[in-house]
């Protein structure tokens, strides 16, 4: 009986040990930022510092990971932060663009692109969505992207200003891309996107919802490599269930 009770109990705390180490999910987080689809790091798990950002150099793209969000109305935006920028960074001819579809095996269909151009300088205090008037994630912030910036590029900000292009798009769903090559943007410019949903509900009701890039999924304008770290966490849990199966067959082979 001591033997039963000691399983279940060895069950239960390899179960609360599990519901520990997967990291929950926010449904606005959908727009990944990578280094240019379709491969290697497009698809997230090559971070730059401590799990978070992703770097890019020529190439970019904007990656739909959420398999639960609608198709983004048309069109999304490509937002840059530029450390220490003067208004003058970035213009239209930074930028050629392509949308991948799945359906259609990735085949690249070019699309047409706007530019809104120089939006201002954020400074201490403040966060890209917000200083956009969008109520999206939270995380994109001055002391954020001063920080990773110092770690990856360093480089001290003092502002970072913000440009945005508009990607006119056609059913950009999940696990579609839209792939962009990029020329002269500034070492340490930060990437991410935005977009909203349009539905409209049994009653004739339309709901719009914003999608926007977690800070841990954006992308970073660098020379570096990025790190490609073990999973920590399956480590963890693999030699946690590990030990948990050998104390279990010692408790039962008494």
């Amino acid at each position: 009986m001591q033997s039963r009770n000691f399983l279940w109990l060895a069950l239960l705390f390899v179960a609360l040990g599990s519901l520990i180490l997967v990291p929950a999910v926010l449904a606005e987080s959908t727009i990944h930022v990578g280094p240019g689809g379709t491969t290697g790091c497009a698809l997230g798990g090559c971070y730059l510092y401590h799990g978070e950002t992703n770097g890019f150099q020529n190439h970019i793209d904007l990656f739909q990971n959420s398999g639960g969000a609608p198709a983004l109305d048309s069109p999304v935006w490509l937002i840059f932060a530029v450390p220490n920028d003067n208004g003058h960074s970035l213009n239209p001819g930074n930028l050629t663009a392509a949308f991948l579809n799945q359906g259609p095996g990735y085949a690249p269909i070019p699309i047409g692109f706007g530019f809104m151009g120089f939006q201002g300088l954020m400074g201490p205090g403040q966060n890209v969505y917000d200083f956009l008037g969008k109520d999206v994630n939270k995380s994109n912030s001055f002391t954020n992207y001063a920080t990773w910036d110092m770690a990856v590029n360093g480089i001290t900000a003092t502002n970072f200003g913000i440009y945005v292009y508009t990607l006119d798009t056609n059913g950009f769903s999940a696990k579609d891309f839209l792939n962009m090559d990029i020329q002269g943007i500034p070492l340490g410019t930060f990437a991410v996107g935005w977009g909203q949903a349009t539905t409209v509900d049994k009653h004739g009701h339309r709901h719009v919802t914003q999608y926007g890039t977690p800070f841990t999924e954006a992308g970073l304008g660098t020379n570096h490599q990025p790190e490609v770290p073990e999973p920590a966490s399956l480590i963890l849990l693999g030699s946690g269930l590990l030990g948990v199966g050998t104390m279990v067959r010692r408790k039962l082979n008494r």
